[in-house]
């Protein structure tokens, strides 16, 4: 798909809140377990900007949601989401000092997400065993991980850990 096909027909989500499904809770937390990958703040956002609408009308964060309600959200452009922390990966550290990591990469594991929400690749069990690359913008994350690898090899990987080894 083109970036300006994307562009005219920006990703949706939808979801239908059965009874029973969820405990009465406000929007914002909904979509924060429905969409891990946003910030909060990226959450709020989208809800003032009425790209996040509960049965056809825009609403705030607080609304509560209720059995029967429906969910529609568009995502404006391409979503800047950093990988979704996965504690269960528990990549090996080879090496480690203040600037550089250097992580063994099983074969078959992909190295990052191509996609916001995708889970499984190295670059989630990394932001659980580091949880301050998780504030990494898409860019950087995309220098410090900058080595390609074929999926289907295993190797070592070294993502940089500070801005100085090339983050900048």
């Amino acid at each position: 798909m083109s970036s300006e096909s994307s562009q005219l027909n920006p990703p949706r989500h939808e979801w239908v809140i059965a009874a029973g499904d969820l405990p009465p809770q406000r929007l914002e937390k909904f979509l924060q377990q429905k969409l891990p990958g946003l910030s909060r703040r990226n959450i709020q956002a989208l809800i003032m900007e009425g790209l996040v609408l509960v049965d056809h009308r825009t609403t705030d964060k607080g609304y509560r949601l209720q059995a029967g309600n429906h969910l529609k959200i568009r995502l404006p452009g391409p979503v800047e989401a950093a990988p979704v922390p996965e504690p269960a990966l528990n990549p090996t550290i080879i090496y480690q000092d203040r600037d550089l990591i250097v992580v063994d990469k099983p074969a078959l594991v992909p190295t990052h997400p191509l996609s916001p929400f995708e889970t499984g690749t190295l670059a989630n069990g990394l932001v659980a065993r580091f949880p301050n690359w998780s504030v990494l913008e898409k860019n950087h994350w995309r220098r410090a991980l900058s080595i390609a690898w074929t999926r289907g090899l295993p190797g070592s990987w070294s993502p940089a850990e500070t801005s100085r080894p090339g983050l900048n």
